[in-house]
């Protein structure tokens, strides 16, 4: 399973003046706001720890509809190399995270335990007319649709107890999408679903 969220630093929401710090103490750990004081960038570090904890969140709940998103529960470590872990308090399940940054913005995607990140597609692009989930939507299907060897018109992304699911001709794809949009920019994250193992006879 793969989840991702994004985070658009120009952004009036992303202002961290706007917020108080209570905020910042209902949200991240002790841990996590050490590293935010501790931080050359405290508003940028805040945010990636945010996008880790809002991916993270995304693959939780597909592996249990019960999740809540409680941030603090979702304690993230990242490296200097774009790559960390989230772990969850209530399960202790490890969450592996991918940080991708530009000066402008920050994308953070997760996945389950035992998931491949190699396999992992995922882009960005701006949003389209003004509506970011029918940007997101469009541009998942307009780089998913040759991987999976079909026209754009073939797919169509619909929502399962509020999760997103991409459909095939019809039937559920292979493959496992996250959406995610903020500001002014859309993304996407897909991830082959594992293959069942036929039954023994």
């Amino acid at each position: 399973m793969v989840g991702n969220d994004l985070v658009d630093l120009a952004d009036r929401d992303a202002d961290s003046r706007t917020f108080s710090a209570r905020f910042d103490l209902r949200v991240f750990t002790d841990a996590e706001r050490a590293s935010i004081r501790a931080h050359t960038d405290p508003a940028r570090q805040r945010w990636r720890l945010w996008a880790g904890k809002e991916a993270a969140y995304k693959v939780a709940r597909k592996l249990d509809a019960r999740t809540v998103f409680a941030p603090s529960r979702f304690a993230v470590e990242l490296d200097q190399r774009g790559s960390g872990v989230a772990r969850t308090g209530r399960t202790g399940t490890v969450y592996r995270l991918w940080l991708t940054e530009t000066a402008s913005r920050i994308h953070v995607h997760a996945i389950s335990p035992g998931a491949d990140p190699a396999a992992v597609v995922w882009a960005w692009g701006p949003v389209r007319a003004g509506d970011p989930s029918r940007s997101a939507r469009e541009l998942a299907i307009r780089v998913l649709a040759p991987r999976l060897r079909a026209a754009a018109g073939e797919l169509e992304v619909g929502r399962a107890d509020r999760i997103p699911v991409l459909w095939l001709r019809g039937a559920p794809a292979s493959l496992d999408l996250s959406l995610s949009h903020h500001g002014g920019w859309v993304a996407f994250a897909a991830l082959p679903r594992p293959c069942r193992q036929a039954s023994a006879a």
